[in-house]
């Protein structure tokens, strides 16, 4: 499986769409075994998203493990272990121009801002 470390140059066409990891792909341990180990199971559904999302759309993962030491070495040893069919993602360093992100803590903007009572009782799935 090749997996791409930084933004492909020739992928272009293609619009990026970023998807979290932890919650959103994988199920992670807890407690928090820190950014450098993946442990936990696939989120039910997981591939089969990821098998058509990369057939639309360049995939980034884009986790606030991206920019921890080992962290983006974790989610690709995960990814491979768990036989996800991706030959390539991106997986960022910065804040990429996305499309669409997929994450478990985002709150949907869409022209109005949250109250601060929404955002207080803001709960991950």
């Amino acid at each position: 499986m090749k997996i791409k470390t930084g933004l492909q140059s020739g992928s272009f066409g293609k619009r990026l769409a970023c998807v979290d990891f932890d919650h959103v792909l994988m199920s992670p341990a807890s407690p928090w075994p820190g950014a450098s180990v993946a442990t936990g199971d696939p989120v039910p559904g997981a591939r089969q998203f990821m098998e058509e999302v990369t057939k639309n759309y360049r995939v980034g993962i884009f986790s606030s493990r991206n920019f921890e030491p080992g962290g983006i070495a974790a989610m690709k040893g995960w990814l491979q272990t768990n036989g996800f069919p991706v030959s390539e993602l991106e997986f960022p360093t910065s804040k990429s121009p996305c499309f669409a992100l997929i994450d478990d803590r985002a709150i949907p903007f869409s022209g109005t801002f949250p109250a601060m009572e929404e955002i207080g009782r803001f709960l991950q799935w």
